[in-house]
This record gives structure tokens, C-alpha cells and sequence, in this order.
């Protein structure tokens, strides 16, 4: 009776810690290339390597350093969204392709751009900074 309420136990123990693993919030490690024009400056391009934090289940995102996280637009089997029309004419859309891996920002406004392109790999989530209040 005794060794049957300690396996019991362990078994809750173990459902306890695996369910505390969210597949809603992962990390996504992604290389690429940007290629970016400002003004009347020539085309640049240059290699890039960010990380984001993603958590489907509250809609919300950060990069880098995740000094504070983003809402998602939209999120679907296939796709993963984040879409700002900003103040002078800029237009950002920010998109995770899931079933291939893809990860593509575009960002353009009066007198230049921003492009980045490059694939994604899924890793543990890091977390989200604590709300100061």
C-alpha cells in the first residue's frame, strides 16, 4: 500500500513538471542577411543573427535583449505575424513561416527600406522580463 501511494506520487510529481513545459512559448534562433537603403546613401547589406521570444498563448513577442515584448498580430497554423503601419507612411510586417522556418521583416518608408531574410530554429523559451508593476 505504502510503495503504491509513493508511485502515485512520483507519477504526479512528474505530470506536475511536465506540464509546466508551455509549447505555446518557445524561443526562435534566426540567421539572415539585411539588406537595408536610408536616404540617399547607397544599398548596404550585412549578415544578422537575433533571437526572439515568442508566447502564442498571450499574443506577445520580444528581440535581443527583450528589454519589453510586442503584441502579435496574428497567429495560424502556418504563420506567425506582427504588422505596424506607423507615423511617416512606415509600414513594418514581421513574419515566421512555421512549417518551413522561414523569418522575413520588411519595413519601408518615405526615402528608404529594411529587408531581412534568413530561417528560424526552435528553442527553449528564456522567458519574458518581469512587469515592474
Amino acid at each position: 500500500m505504502r510503495a503504491a501511494a509513493l508511485v502515485l506520487l512520483a507519477l504526479s510529481s512528474c505530470s506536475q513538471i511536465t506540464g509546466a513545459f508551455d509549447k505555446r512559448q518557445f524561443n526562435l534562433v534566426c540567421d539572415g542577411s539585411k539588406n537595408y537603403q536610408y536616404g540617399f546613401y547607397p544599398a548596404k547589406s550585412e549578415k544578422l543573427h537575433e533571437v526572439y521570444r515568442i508566447d502564442l498563448a498571450n499574443m506577445r513577442y520580444c528581440k535581443g535583449p527583450c528589454d519589453q515584448t510586442e503584441k502579435l498580430t496574428s497567429v495560424s497554423p502556418s504563420e506567425i505575424e506582427q504588422h505596424i503601419k506607423g507615423s511617416f507612411d512606415s509600414d513594418d510586417q514581421l513574419t515566421f513561416q512555421r512549417e518551413t522556418g522561414d523569418w522575413n521583416y520588411k519595413s519601408t518608408w518615405n526615402g528608404g527600406y529594411v529587408f531581412i531574410g534568413g530561417s528560424c530554429k526552435k528553442t527553449a523559451f528564456s522567458g519574458f522580463p518581469s512587469a515592474k508593476f
